[in-house]
């Protein structure tokens, strides 16, 4: 009997927990700080500055907040492989689903959780574009001959990215929906990957101490709606969770969802509140419960397979469209007037690798190939592409 209790209180923990657990801003009276995730061969990024937003966790890649969804105690190694085999990004050569992404497709079966993914995605997108134009002012402040037109041309993709991201309209349990955030997932990586290894051969001999500082220059104000949005939407996400275990065993949701909706409550207090309320629960009660979050985690599990599946197949076919229209979109834009030539034949150049689903090779300012990941990165507050993100 307490096996089976322990085992209920892990699932429950396993379905509502972790999501709140991204709601370290909610725990009133503190301040959220990030849990930097390690990227191998890449230094962590340091948590931000009293200027930077403050953000739940990272997703390795692109110095993204997880916000929601972690994998549960009840899925075995071979449940969480995403066995994205047939979709291959060509510019980092690995998973389009890879671990990671896979966990985060999971939260997008609700509305919140689906929106707060390409929000986070928007944010993330936003941070290296700030963090890439002060690269490009360092270089060209230690070097007034350096020539930036390649990081520029990155930097007016990155833009055109942000906006695409911006115009997605999220829906709960969606195929295209998550295909627009994997294949957009994977853009933003592919551009972030391109702008620290051509950056990184420009900063060669220079002193870069000043770089950190730079940093602390930007100005994050553009991020605090996108803060608040998220933050609003998490709540609303682990609310809903909540009343999905509750409601099919009472027929309602404990008083507490509003709380949490709210952002009244700590981590620790949603455990207490989840804990009392199981136990106030009739025996026939508590093993519908257990059940009943059985029936949840698998449902996760089908769906983040098939979703992985949907998102793997076409997507070079997906990437070749959207870079044929972004290059559009970059050529109506005046502001890059001065570096179109050099925008338009380096992205001819990703289209023609896509459609010939080869890795392109790029190289650095002195036309070497550019050199792999190592440590003592001195870009290391712009994001690398990490765990296979």
């Amino acid at each position: 009997m307490k096996g089976k209790i322990a085992a209920v209180f892990l699932l429950l923990f396993s379905v509502v927990v972790p999501l709140v657990l991204a709601q370290d801003e909610n725990t009133p009276g503190t301040t959220p700080t990030p849990t930097p995730t390690p990227t191998p061969g890449v230094e962590v990024t340091p948590a931000p500055t009293e200027t930077e937003p403050p953000d739940a966790a990272t997703l390795p890649g692109l110095n993204m907040p997880e916000a929601v969804g972690t994998p549960t105690p009840s899925e075995t190694p071979e449940e969480t492989t995403n066995g994205a085999g047939e979709g291959v990004n060509p510019e980092t050569g690995q998973a389009v689903v890879d671990e990671e992404t896979g966990q985060e497709i999971v939260a997008m079966q609700l509305g919140p959780g689906a929106k707060v993914r390409l929000l986070e995605l928007e944010r993330a997108v936003i941070r290296n574009i700030l963090k890439g134009k002060k690269v490009v002012e360092f270089i060209q402040e230690n070097d007034s001959n350096a020539d930036v037109a390649d990081l520029g041309a990155v930097l007016a993709e990155l833009e055109s990215l942000k906006e695409e991201i911006a115009l997605v309209q999220p829906q709960a349990n969606s195929d295209e929906t998550v295909k627009q955030f994997v294949d957009l997932k994977n853009d933003a990586i592919s551009l972030s990957k391109e702008f620290r290894d051509t950056a990184r051969g420009m900063l060669e001999g220079m002193d870069k101490s000043g770089l950190a500082a730079k940093f602390k220059e930007i100005d994050w104000s553009e991020l605090k709606a996108l803060n608040d949005q998220i933050r609003q939407l998490i709540r609303e996400y682990n609310a809903q969770r909540v009343e999905r275990v509750f409601q099919n065993i009472e027929g309602k949701a404990p008083a507490f969802v509003q709380r949490i909706r709210a952002g009244e409550m700590s981590v620790k207090q949603v455990r207490a509140e989840l804990v009392k309320a199981f136990k106030a629960l009739r025996p026939v009660q508590k093993n519908k419960v257990f059940q009943h979050l059985k029936q949840l985690n698998a449902k996760r599990r089908v769906f983040r397979k098939a979703k992985t599946a949907v998102a793997g197949l076409n997507f070079l076919e997906r990437r070749a469209k959207r870079l044929e229209n972004r290059i559009q979109r970059i050529k109506q834009n005046p502001t890059f007037k001065a570096i179109m030539s050099r925008i338009r034949d380096r992205m001819n150049r990703r289209l023609q690798n896509t459609k010939s689903g080869k890795r392109g090779v790029r190289v650095n300012n002195q036309g070497f190939p550019s050199r792999g990941i190592h440590g003592n990165n001195p870009l290391k507050g712009i994001a690398g592409p990490g765990g296979g993100a």
